[in-house]
């Protein structure tokens, strides 16, 4: 691929990253502004008893709970209205959730706060999902993990980021916090609005969605270039073949389901390594050991930015040794450290104790970046394109639930039974996780979708798509790329 399609396909991806995956902004930007909010919430439930826990649990919870009602319409919208034009929408939506944030301080309303987070929520969830489908539909297999590996990055900044501007230094104020809440969706949003007047849709989407073949072909020469018509244009008549031209016959066989659990084992395996608890609540389990608040806050900034050093070497692991070993390997390092972890925040505060917990922290936040991304990018590869959209709006929905259900029972159950009885769940869980994804987790590094979905059938289906024929020839004509095929089940001329 030419060095400036490859930089195109950059400048796109973190563009999509922008109303996606950088949008976990918004979970650690709460990780400071317990001192920022406290006062604001006494003086705005005048004449009531303030229980802090709940409305702060509340306030956390509403962005992961949004995010997870977001990703379970996402992959309506990304068939319904392509993947550009639900990009744009799902930018809309950011905007408006953002000054509902914003506004919120100046309202004194707690609910306006939950409701304009909850819908910033259900635009990351959207904008995640879908960012995901067209990233992973207009590159080439060669570089498809490398490329996807930058929404692992943009992750990355997007908790550093959040975690830095939750400082009191900076917007992490009594008079600031509105602004910190609600900048993360004004950063991105603009750019999908504006994009889809500049960028094709996916091909795969053309093609195989809408059966538009001929803008299909525009979209590959403008995503990947002349050199790949051939291989790309192939690869999708093969799929369409096997999962559309037979009523998607194949669509939710033993592959699909198959599939589908081990995306949900790989959503759930993010959430008990601890990355919720430790994106939102680091601050706080730093100072029960008996850090000072600014110490602590400036400590989650650290861990949160070597988050960011250490996914970047996903972008040549990924598709160098494959995502198979960084998934397993990575999680299982994960459960040991944070085991260790919650070993140390349970014992006596002492100058050892809070060493180890340092020590620990950093790993954990290291060791969990690579495996997380990895199984992301997974993820968007285990499905056909006629069940892509809804397998990741399965398992991405099972995960954001996760997350909402950890992040509002987190710090009560903290409160009440300690540090280790609230990580136990998530160290015991990713053990498990990982038992089972040794023995059933394909390796998708250098495959097609079509090759990923024939790993995951059954042997007699195997045989079944192997007895038909097919037949290919791509050609130009006329400064015009035409596409012929010739199978046991249709023949056409693009």
């Amino acid at each position: 691929m030419g060095d400036g399609r490859t930089v195109r396909l950059v400048l796109i991806t973190v563009a999509s990253a922008l109303v996606g995956s950088f949008q976990i902004y918004n979970q650690a930007i709460v990780n400071n502004l317990v001192p920022a909010f406290a006062p604001w919430l006494a003086a705005v439930q005048v004449g009531g008893d303030v229980d802090f826990d709940w409305y702060w649990s509340l306030v956390v919870a509403a962005y992961p709970f949004g995010k997870f009602l977001g990703t379970l319409i996402s992959g309506k919208l990304a068939d319904g209205l392509g993947r550009i034009n639900a990009l744009a929408l799902d930018s809309t939506l950011l905007l408006i959730g953002g000054l509902s944030t914003l506004l919120s301080g100046g309202l004194r309303s707690v609910w306006t706060l939950i409701f304009g987070r909850a819908l910033i929520g259900v635009a990351a969830g959207i904008g995640w999902i879908v960012g995901a489908l067209l990233i992973a539909e207009i590159t080439t297999v060669k570089n498809r993990g490398s490329i996807l590996s930058i929404l692992g990055i943009c992750f990355g900044v997007g908790v550093a980021s959040g975690t830095a501007l939750s400082l009191p230094k900076l917007l992490g104020t009594t008079r600031l916090w509105p602004l910190a809440m609600s900048l993360g969706a004004f950063i991105g949003a603009p750019i999908f609005i504006a994009l889809p007047f500049f960028i094709p849709e996916s091909p795969r989407h053309l093609i195989l969605m809408r059966n538009n073949c001929s803008e299909g072909v525009d979209s590959i020469l403008f995503y990947q270039g002349e050199m790949h018509v051939t291989n790309t244009v192939e690869d999708l008549i093969e799929e369409r073949e096997k999962y559309v031209d037979r009523g998607g016959r194949l669509a939710r066989d033993s592959a699909y389901w198959r599939a589908l659990f081990l995306s949900c084992l790989l959503m759930a395996a993010n959430v008990l390594v601890g990355v919720t608890v430790f994106i939102s609540f680091g601050t706080l389990i730093m100072q029960s050991a008996g850090f000072s608040y600014q110490t602590a806050s400036y400590l989650s900034l650290f861990f949160a930015s070597m988050e960011i050093t250490s996914v970047l070497p996903m972008t040549v692991f990924v598709d160098a040794y494959g995502r198979r070993p960084l998934i397993i390997y990575g999680y299982a390092f994960s459960a040991v450290t944070t085991f260790f972890l919650a070993v140390m925040i349970s014992m006596p505060p002492s100058t050892t104790q809070q060493l180890a917990i340092l020590i620990s922290l950093g790993i954990a936040w290291i060791s969990t970046a690579l495996p997380c991304a990895a199984g992301a990018c997974v993820v968007t590869e285990l499905f056909p394109q006629t069940t892509r959209a809804e397998g990741m709006v399965i398992s991405r929905s099972f995960m954001w639930l996760l997350n909402a259900i950890t992040a509002a029972t987190f710090l009560p159950t903290y409160r009440l039974f300690g540090a280790f009885w609230a990580t136990s769940p998530f160290f015991i869980g990713t053990c498990i996780i990982v038992i089972i994804l040794h023995y059933i987790l394909p390796e998708t590094k250098g495959k097609t979708f079509a090759e990923i979905a024939n790993q995951l059938t059954e042997p007699e289906h195997h045989q079944l798509l192997d007895q038909s024929t097919i037949s290919f020839e791509c050609y130009q004509t006329s400064n015009m790329y035409r596409c012929s095929f010739d199978s046991d089940f249709s023949s056409s001329t693009y």
